[in-house]
């Protein structure tokens, strides 16, 4: 148990204590928990997983780019073949549970829609993510897209802060909502059903739904135990077993 948090790839924060599986000059031994344990080896997933190119889009949520699903309208937005995650503790045992998922990223900005062809009256009235000048992405709501001085602007109430920002059309990402994208698509023409590609792609229309899964998460856990799988951190060597087990969570 370190007395600070000096090195993040090492050490965990738990009930108001730092742990580390490496001693350092200072700190005291502790028998880990199976809770500090699970912890400790989360962390190195996912340190782990993006050493090896994967992207976690949200806390549980990861794809990797070399898993993108191929379509005509990349420009517009992109779909990738990713997973679910949790690492648990059922009867002491440490599971890694998987689950498909679907990520839904949006590739184009307002400017590059209404370069395409939309009027900028419809681009109003939903989510989008934008650029902040200091750095990073902030999510908010398109109140409206305005042109002035032939610049197009797009007002934003922001859901940080919950102000309203005035900020340039080309710095404005619409949310990645199948249904908004698939909006897009129609306005512009394009004779693409991206919520009916998502149904396929995700087994919904299919008649063996749970064993189409099932064979998909078998593919996922075969595919890590190849490229993430061992962890080895410390004197610490975690493999990954890949007989499934059913859990109900």
């Amino acid at each position: 148990m370190p007395s600070s948090n000096e090195n993040d790839e090492k050490t965990i924060f738990f009930e108001g204590n730092y742990f580390t599986y490496e001693y350092e000059e200072g700190s005291l031994e502790v028998q880990p928990t199976p809770e500090i344990i699970k912890r400790i080896v989360g962390n190195q997933f996912v340190l782990k997983l993006k050493k090896t190119g994967y992207i976690i889009n949200k806390k549980y949520i990861v794809y990797s780019k070399d898993n993108e699903v191929k379509h005509p309208h990349k420009d517009i937005f992109s779909i990738f073949d990713g997973f679910e995650y949790r690492v648990v503790i059922i009867n002491n045992q440490l599971l890694l549970c998987i689950n498909p998922h679907l990520t839904i990223k949006t590739n184009c900005t307002i400017k590059y829609l209404i370069d395409a062809g939309i009027n900028p009256d419809k681009l109003k009235d939903f989510s989008v993510r934008y650029k902040r000048k200091e750095g990073g992405r902030i999510d908010g709501y398109l109140v409206e897209t305005v042109v002035e001085r032939e610049c197009f602007l797009c007002k934003i109430k922001n859901y940080r802060e919950f102000k309203e920002e005035i900020l340039p059309a080309d710095s404005v990402f619409p949310e990645p909502k199948p249904e908004l994208i698939q909006h897009f698509l129609l306005l512009l023409g394009r004779n693409f059903d991206l919520v009916e590609k998502q149904r396929e792609l995700s087994f919904l229309n299919s008649k063996t739904a749970s064993k189409d899964r099932f064979y998909k998460t078998l593919e996922i856990v075969n595919s890590l135990k190849k490229s993430v799988f061992p962890l080895n951190f410390g004197d610490w060597k975690v493999d990954l077993e890949i007989t499934p087990i059913v859990v109900k969570l």
